[in-house]
């Protein structure tokens, strides 16, 4: 063999290397080479909107004060918005997982099936993000840029937070009452009003004497109240006469503490408060110990 068959020889053999090098470095064990997915920083008081996107459901987080927000309008749950700011704004590696376009879909990076984060106006977004399956390392999830076939590998809480069902976003408090602070419930059930008053340091059901442990307990039930989920006025259609249940709280100040309608409809039991529009989705066993029979409560001799 001549010496320049040699050289060719050992070209050949170089190229060859190179290509198994950028194989083996793209292929489907490329979750640790270290990527460039770099994101805007994001100030702590946020004035754009955050907007989640996936198939027909879309969330819109907004800050309306430090650690303050609302979704889709309504009071957002304590936390969550600055929660979701603090995920966008790690900065934990990103690794490269694929540069290959034919992998997305197996991703779940295609525009159709990934969650869609986009941070400011539609029309001129600070930066959007395509969030998809998770990655094969727990606590992992692909991520991608719109424009980009590069998919990378997020190691952090955002892909969960953002791949929330949307009511879990919204406020779930439906009252809050503080029990010391309450001096009347009067509930009515099935057309039949009672009230259960305190009475010195004790309480009366229609005047006559009640089981303190057992106000204790009604009383509980109203200290943290929350929704299992919410309706809308739709919700109320086909409302059943003895479904009805209306419970208002009294204190010291002419206003009550709080006034409440429960409503049997169809798919369970809807509640709403005086003075606000939100429909709340209230489960049946809630709806039992929110509004007892007046028997229950009175003490025993």
């Amino acid at each position: 063999m001549s010496s320049r068959e040699l050289k060719r020889l050992a070209i050949a053999v170089v190229v060859l290397l190179g290509l198994w090098g950028a194989s083996a470095l793209f292929s489907h064990r490329s979750d640790k080479t270290r990527g460039s997915l770099i994101l805007p920083v994001l100030p702590p008081t946020l004035k754009d909107t955050i907007t989640i996107l996936h198939g027909r459901d879309t969330v819109r987080l907004a800050q309306v004060a430090p650690n303050v927000w609302t979704a889709n309008g309504f009071p957002a749950a304590p936390g969550k918005g600055s929660e979701l700011l603090k995920a966008i704004g790690d900065s934990s590696p990103r690794d490269i997982a694929s540069i290959n376009r034919a992998t997305l879909n197996r991703m779940g990076l295609d525009t159709l099936t990934a969650w869609t984060l986009v941070v400011g106006p539609a029309h001129q977004p600070r930066f959007t993000l395509l969030i998809g399956n998770p990655g094969e390392e727990y606590g992992t999830a692909y991520v991608r840029l719109p424009k980009s076939d590069t998919a990378y590998v997020w190691h952090g809480t955002l892909p969960a937070l953002v791949q929330r069902v949307p009511d879990i976003w919204r406020d779930h408090r439906i009252a809050s009452v503080a029990p010391d602070s309450v001096r009347s419930i009067e509930i009515t059930r099935h057309g039949k009003r009672f009230m259960v008053a305190r009475q010195g340091k004790g309480w009366t059901v229609d005047g006559q004497r009640a089981d303190s442990s057992k106000i204790g307990i009604l009383l509980a039930q109203y200290r943290s109240l929350e929704a299992q989920g919410f309706g809308t006025r739709d919700s109320l259609r086909g409302v059943s006469p003895r479904g009805h249940r209306v419970v208002t709280i009294r204190g010291t100040g002419t206003a009550p503490l709080l006034s409440l309608v429960l409503d049997s409809a169809t798919g369970g039991f809807w509640g709403m408060k005086s003075g606000d529009s939100v429909v709340y989705k209230v489960a049946d066993y809630s709806v039992l110990q929110l509004t007892p029979a007046p028997d229950s409560l009175r003490a025993r001799h």
